[in-house]
């Protein structure tokens, strides 16, 4: 049996099953954190600035929770996030802003750092509230 449990977890490169419910923790944290950063920048825009923002979070924290695993996955998932964010199309600074912070939450509740990644949306978050971010 150890000999089984050996190959699966060199089969995952380091990744242990006891570590899915802290992985899963970490993707609810990175969708809950990233909905309200989207209501609150949407909110403040007055326009649809950022969508699907918990969708983007998650993903971000799952590629980035598999890829510090591997460096190969790690670098291919990098390719493929610059090549779909070349195409998408940012129209404002309020959904430049929001795609940012969406990834860099995403980056930090991926490896570990939620409690870091909760503070630091606080902050901002209130940052955003008292500044404005129409586009003139």
């Amino acid at each position: 049996m150890g000999t089984i449990k050996d190959i699966l977890i060199e089969s995952m490169n380091g990744f242990s099953p006891k570590n899915i419910p802290i992985m899963l923790f970490q993707l609810v944290m990175a969708a809950l954190l990233a909905w309200v950063i989207q209501k609150i920048i949407n909110k403040k825009a007055g326009e649809t600035a950022v969508s699907s923002a918990p969708l983007i979070a998650a993903s971000v924290a799952l590629i980035v929770g598999i890829a510090k695993y591997s460096l190969p996955f790690a670098v291919m998932a990098a390719a493929v996030l610059i090549i779909l964010g070349m195409k998408t199309e940012l129209k404002s600074k309020a959904s430049v802003l929001g795609f940012f912070l969406i990834v860099l939450l995403g980056l930090a509740c991926g490896v570990g750092s939620v409690v870091q990644a909760t503070i630091g949306m606080v902050f901002i978050s209130s940052l955003i509230l008292l500044t404005p971010l129409k586009s003139e």
